[in-house]
């Protein structure tokens, strides 16, 4: 049927329709503290199996992503299934008998393009409409605010030998009932674009050819919500869109790139690429694009570079999701990037089939890596978060009704929420842990009853007991009271016992009939109390828990006396009762918390600190005229988690003057109740402060720092410093910077293991993390400059050079970059290296002055761990490349008919691929561009790649020929020592440097290459 059809979505550009439920995403911003949207570090979760083919297009209201599989591309067996975030769990909605091309979602709708019409379906599975397409097919179909818009085709047979085509084709909004809003004859519209006010189609034309079908020629047209054209723009056929606020980005089937003006059409400016757009992202400053297995960050202004990675041939997907950079390949790789720097910050390097999708989605908090045949589930620290959060707010998962929830965790879940909303992910699961804790508690206090729950119940209906007499229901509420054991023996509902025995008169005397009254009718005298009697019983077993609990409290204590005299109050009334009940359960809890935590007394840093003023806040919490008020509440909540947290870190913090933090818990634990609201919040970031800066000194003890400029003496000091100021962002800068040091150190084995792409791919890494934006050189035209760096006001020309330690750079390699930074216009050169210089190298670089800055192995080992960037983990390396590079990238499945375009356009991008592409004499793998001209061990020229002229460098050495020669310029034995090699380079250098009257150039650097040779 139709090229664009949701298979080859799948196997090219998945990401387009991504584009389209991120909108609204695109600036999402990174708030100060959080490690990006999605919170860092990632956990794996789940990996669910599924069909061959899967295409992620929605999430539903039960957190669960609605997947398209299929188990190959011979259109059958299709089908629609509901994958649980949590889990992984899989259930099958629906399946069809008909060819599923593409699927959306809108709300509680699952639209389905078939052959000749959209179906629409609930949630269940169930086929609600559909809508028919007469002569075109439906190819595409993506949700918008009124509903659903899909894009049908006609194919226009050829005649009088004109091919056939693909160039009529309509454009069709319905909502999600069927009916429809307009639908407008607009082309062959193969990519959409969405915006509050406009739709945005990149509409192309196709033409038979023997192989199937080409794109010949294409616009981009904008049409409004009731399907009139606001303005159109020709371009070269388009194929990817992405839109900004301002500026609409058009991916073509050529090397251009317009970037138009995103209300009027009108031409902004126009690059050239290496190649056809793949695939195009955008946030709200930069433009991102995929071309040739790069991946190259332009401005949205005026598209001028801001960086650029090479990654891999089978690059298949990018997407700017929140405020990360997301990748995807054909070969199973992902990774997270830095949108600003192109640096990695997350990757999944389990390598897939080479044939199959591979893109990911953002859902619930989690990440999910799609391979095409599974799909991999990371959750984020959002996506703990959001899941705690739900938990511990769903009221069917606790023991104690909805008012006992709000009185144990309402603030705590509050403050949760804000943190969420903020991105500050560790205070939220920190707000979410102390709520847990206090519904735990009361859980194990109160047992399974819920005194809410039930009380609820019986007021709602009094049907359960329609079919018990009352007697029987008297005789167990007689039995249920008085309350037998605890502090609360001996009292019982008298207002109700009193209306019972009435009742009871009342039939004794044959008022209500001859046999035990059976309430059948709601209006009969007594069915409220029939309702009254079944809540105290229901509430009994739990009031008698409770007065047991009140029991082991010591009599004298005010908070027990409070408590009792409260609910004995509260008896006679079932609403007060309810109340005071979860009230007086909620404050034991906290009670038994704060006991724990100040038995005999609380000290903190070597001293007692006073706590009266939150024993008198749980006094005046157990009162019936203020019980469980919000403001008290928070107050204790913020004391016993302040106690408990100093409790904790005591022992670590033994070395800190923690007089500043002891003082302000003084003041505010001895509070009266007109300051409880700034008492609480000081409360709170004294805990978050000594929480923080006790984590971080238990790291900075098993720190080392061996390659780092910084000591464990000087961490410590500054962790005083921000303890004795009260500066909570300080201490938590230090804290992460400390926790980098711990996860992020680097050592020369992590760079040994790299090859020398890798090593330059990583030396750009380290300089866009320093505020450049960089760029790998391609190799042919390198001039000897690995990176460009530009930033902070100046431009430098970078040689990586990835050396063993016995290798050192020598003077020659100098020479060079900083002839090369000249070339270039560059600011100054710049040579790093694994391993070390020569000393005529490190003589040179002084020579040459700010010229040139040189790098050795220690120092580049110290940059990298004060970067952000993070070594490699085991068996993992700082690229994705693919470790056999293909001649053309991915293998194709067979195809059926129905499946056009892809086969002349992939045959014409074959034979461009060949003509570029040369084979390595040394390793035989081939790649693409120019390679270096070297002298192979045999003796022979041959051409070869960068890692392999590496190896054969290293291997090759210092022959015994070249310290024969460089003896000779110098004057000494092949086997003379250190000191006379030094001696005579000194003595030669004085008789042809070029400033003496005997000297020349000529000599003098044939004598420098001499010492270089002999040194080494």
């Amino acid at each position: 049927m139709v090229g664009h059809t949701r298979r080859e979505i799948l196997r090219a550009g998945a990401g387009t329709v991504a584009g389209l439920a991120a909108i609204g995403n695109a600036t999402a911003s990174q708030q100060a503290g959080a490690d990006y949207h999605i919170g860092l570090p990632l956990e794996h979760t789940w990996t669910a199996e599924v069909a061959d083919l899967v295409f992620a297009f929605g999430e539903t209201n039960d957190h669960r992503v609605l997947a398209l599989t299929a188990t190959d591309f011979s259109y059958v067996d299709d089908a629609v299934e509901a994958i649980d975030l949590a889990t992984g769990a899989r259930e099958e909605i629906l399946t069809s008998s008909e060819s599923i091309y593409d699927a959306a979602v809108n709300g509680e709708t699952i639209l389905l393009s078939l052959p000749d019409k959209v179906a629409a379906f609930d949630l269940d599975g169930t086929r609600l409409w559909e809508d028919h397409t007469e002569y075109e097919e439906p190819y595409r179909v993506v949700s918008h605010k009124q509903g659903f818009l899909y894009a049908s085709s006609q194919y226009i047979a050829g005649s009088g030998g004109d091919p056939g085509r693909y160039n009529r084709g309509r454009v069709t909004s319905i909502g999600t009932d069927g009916t429809r809003h307009f639908s407008e004859w607009v082309g062959f519209a193969t990519s959409f674009w969405l915006t509050d006010d406009q739709i945005i189609l990149g509409i192309t034309e196709e033409e038979q050819t023997d192989d199937g079908f080409e794109i010949v020629d294409g616009h981009v047209q904008s049409l409004d919500y009731d399907g009139n054209t606001r303005w159109e723009a020709e371009t070269d056929p388009p194929d990817r869109l992405h839109g900004m606020d301002t500026t609409l980005a058009v991916g073509t089937t050529t090397d251009s790139l317009p970037l138009l003006d995103i209300d009027s059409g009108e031409l902004v400016t126009s690059l050239t690429t290496d190649g056809r757009v793949a695939d195009i992202t955008a946030d709200a400053d930069r433009f991102y694009y995929q071309v040739e297995g790069a991946v190259q960050a332009i401005t949205a202004a005026d598209g001028s570079d801001v960086w650029r990675k090479q990654l891999e041939p089978e690059l298949s997907d990018i997407s700017l999701i929140g405020d990360a950079l997301y990748t995807g390949s054909r070969s199973g790789r992902f990774a997270m990037r830095d949108p600003a720097t192109g640096a990695v910050r997350w990757s999944d390097d389990r390598a897939g089939s080479t044939d199959t999708v591979g893109y990911v989605r953002i859902h619930d908090g989690r990440v999910l890596a799609i391979r095409g045949e599974s799909i991999a589930c990371y959750r984020g620290q959002r996506g703990i978060a959001l899941d705690r959060h739900r938990q511990l707010s769903d009221p069917s998962g606790m023991a104690i009704g909805s008012r006992t929830n709000q009185l144990v965790s309402g603030s705590k879940l509050a403050q949760a929420e804000t943190a969420i909303s903020e991105e500050r992910y560790a205070a939220a699961l920190q707000s979410l842990d102390s709520a847990r804790r206090r519904q735990t508690a009361i859980d194990s206090l109160l047992g399974v009853t819920a005194i809410g729950g039930v009380y609820a119940g019986a007021r709602k209906s009094s049907s359960r007991y329609r079919h018990h007499q009352f007697a029987e229901l008297v005789a167990e509420f007689r039995d249920a009271y008085p309350l037998e054991d605890g502090a609360l023996a001996g009292v019982s509902p008298r207002d109700t016992l009193s209306q019972v025995e009435v009742a009871l008169d009342s039939h004794d005397s044959g008022i209500l009939g001859s046999r035990l009254i059976t309430l059948t009718n709601d209006n009969l005298p007594y069915a409220e109390l029939e309702t009254t009697i079944d809540a105290y019983i229901e509430m009994a077993p739990a009031l008698e828990r409770l007065s047991q609990t009140l029991e082991d409290v010591e009599t004298a204590d005010p908070v027990r006396q409070q408590l009792t005299t409260t609910l004995r109050d509260a008896f006679d009334d079932p609403d007060e009762l309810h109340a005071a009940a979860e009230t007086a359960t909620t404050i034991l809890t906290q009670y038994n918390h704060w006991q724990a935590a100040t038995t005999p007394e609380f000290t903190f840093a070597g001293e007692s600190v006073a706590t009266d003023g939150v024993t008198r806040a749980f006094q005046q919490a157990s009162a019936a005229e203020s019980a469980g008020e919000s403001a008290v509440m928070e107050y204790i909540d913020a004391a016993t988690e302040c106690v408990t947290t100093a409790n904790e870190g005591a022992d670590v913090l033994a070395g800190y003057d923690c007089s500043a933090v002891r003082s302000v818990m003084q003041r505010a634990l001895t509070t009266d109740k007109s300051s409880y609201d700034g008492a609480a919040t000081s409360l709170s970031q004294a805990a978050r402060l000594i929480k923080t800066v006790a984590e971080a000194e238990q790291t900075r003890q098993s720190l080392s720092l061996e390659y780092v400029d910084a000591s464990k003496a000087e961490l410590k000091t500054q962790l005083q410093t921000a303890l004795a100021d009260m500066h909570l962002s300080a201490a938590t800068e230090l804290a992460d910077y400390i926790d980098h040091l711990s996860t992020g150190t680097w050592r020369p084995e992590h760079l040994a293991a790299l090859d020398p792409t890798e090593f330059e791919q990583l030396v750009a890494e380290l300089y866009t993390a320093r505020g450049y934006s960089t760029q790998v050189t391609r190799q042919s035209a390198d001039r000897g400059i690995d990176v460009v760096a530009r930033g902070n006001g100046e431009m430098l020309a970078i040689q990586a050079k990835r050396y063993t330690g016995s290798n050192k750079v020598g003077r020659p390699a100098i020479q060079k970059t900083v002839g090369a930074a000249t070339q270039v216009g560059a600011s100054r050169a710049v040579v790093i290296t694994t391993s070390g210089f020569t000393k005529t190298a490190q003589t040179a670089a002084d020579d040459f002055g700010n010229e040139v800055e040189l790098i050795d192995g220690a120092t580049l080992v110290r940059l990298l761990t004060e970067s952000p960037l993070s070594p490699p983990r085991s068996g993992q390396s700082t690229s994705s490349r693919s470790t056999s590079r293909s001649a053309t990238g991915s293998q194709s499945r067979t195809t059926t008919g129905s499946q056009r375009r892809s086969g002349s356009r992939s045959k014409q991008h074959h034979q461009q691929q060949q003509q570029q592409q040369t084979r390595c004499d040394a390793c035989g793998e081939v790649f693409r561009g120019e390679l270096t001209e070297v002298t192979l061990p045999d003796g022979s020229t041959g051409y070869c790649c960068p890692r392999c002229e590496q190896l054969i460098d290293e291997s090759l050495g210092t022959t015994p020929s070249d310290k024969a020669d460089a003896a000779a310029v110098l004057g000494v034995s092949v086997d003379a020592t250190p000191e006379e090699i030094e001696e005579a380079y000194r003595d030669r250098i004085k008789e042809c440097h070029p400033d003496t009257s005997d000297g020349d150039r000529e000599t003098f650097l044939r004598v420098q290459d001499a010492y270089d040779t002999l040194s080494e």
